[in-house]
């Protein structure tokens, strides 16, 4: 939702667009629950200058998620991070840094170390003991975030290229 929200804003001040027209072109083409909440909308509200407000206010209200829910929800994230089946390594070492960035924004008491995003980057990255061990190597034996992405990204730049030929499926010859 907020993804949405920081596009359409965007979308707004690279066209130049007022609120009105945002909220017209809003209400015109969204479908589904998105659609059902500003139905409640009268045609004078799009006269307002505050249509904007109150749109957002509307979605605020049933889209965000209690201080709880965000936090269970950043923390699950971070636990169960790994690199994915064909994902470059870029991705994954990005991805990693934005889940203990959001989980550090929604809980400022928890402090994952540097150490420990390295060997997260390191030991969820999908690589075999043995690539791991070469790549700590690599490291200088030290886990440090720059260094080991440095190295996972030198070591396996096309990771994802390899994991896909190797994950397709050849088929079999019939027998008769």
């Amino acid at each position: 939702y907020k993804e949405w929200r920081k596009s359409i804003a965007m979308i707004k001040q690279l066209n130049g667009l007022e609120d009105k027209d945002v909220a017209m072109l809003m209400f015109s083409q969204l479908t589904g629950r998105a659609k059902e909440l500003i139905e409640i909308l009268e045609l004078e509200d799009f006269q307002e200058g505050k249509i904007m407000d109150m749109i957002w206010q509307i979605f605020d209200n049933a889209s965000e998620k209690m201080e709880h829910q965000r936090l269970h929800e950043v923390h699950q994230v971070w636990e169960r991070a790994h690199r994915k089946h064909g994902q470059p390594m870029q991705d994954w070492c990005n991805y990693l840094r934005k889940a203990r960035l959001d989980l550090q924004i929604q809980d400022t008491d928890t402090k994952i170390s540097d150490r420990a995003l390295a060997s997260k980057m390191l030991r969820d990255s999908g690589l075999s003991q043995s690539a791991q061990g070469q790549a700590f190597h690599n490291c200088g034996t030290e886990m440090i975030p720059n260094r080991m992405e440095t190295v996972l990204m030198n070591m396996h730049s096309d990771i994802q290229h390899h994991e896909r030929r190797s994950g397709q499926i050849i088929p079999s010859k019939k027998r008769y």
